[in-house]
């Protein structure tokens, strides 16, 4: 009997993280229809900004995957993904909530479930940049090209290539 309880358990928890594609996108629906209100202090704001559970998943996907901490101390973001984000995506499956040895603090993190939805998303996303045609993709206009907008390593080259001034001997 024991052996047949065991089975359904790992069926079960392998049906829980295989979600067919409608399974994913329904879920994927219901994240980005949940509205959470980022508090004005985070976003460095006047006012309050309102997003979806799931742009926030995936604007914090490593915080998230590596998991936050209840601490003594925490930041006001890490508060903010530990009270607000994660236990609505813990209601769905998507994240876990552990006691730490040794500490007084818990920690909340992706679980696989989680992570594989997020990796999937990365995915269809690579996918549709790379069947976008070539044309589409954005190319530098003549503002983005000026010195000022290119990045501080092609100014290193330059300044590299540019002939070296003589400097006076120093008079002691």
């Amino acid at each position: 009997m024991t052996g047949k309880v065991r089975e359904l358990e790992v069926s079960a928890k392998s049906q829980s993280l295989h979600n067919t594609p409608a399974q994913d996108q329904g879920l994927l629906e219901v994240l980005e229809a949940i509205e959470i209100k980022i508090p004005a202090k985070l976003t460095k704001k006047d006012t309050d900004t309102k997003s979806n559970l799931l742009s926030i998943a995936l604007n914090q996907r490593d915080k998230l995957t590596n998991g936050v901490t209840n601490h003594f101390g925490m930041s006001e973001t890490d508060q903010f993904l530990y009270f607000n984000i994660l236990p609505k995506l813990q209601n769905h499956g998507l994240a876990e909530n552990e006691k730490v040895s040794g500490v007084r603090y818990r920690r909340s993190y992706l679980n696989k479930r989680g992570q594989m939805l997020l990796a999937e998303l990365d995915k269809r996303s690579l996918l549709m940049k790379a069947k976008e045609p070539t044309a589409a993709r954005s190319t530098p206009t003549e503002v983005e090209t000026t010195p000022s907008k290119l990045p501080r390593k092609a100014d290193e080259r330059t300044l590299a290539r540019a002939p070296k001034l003589k400097r006076p001997p120093k008079k002691s």
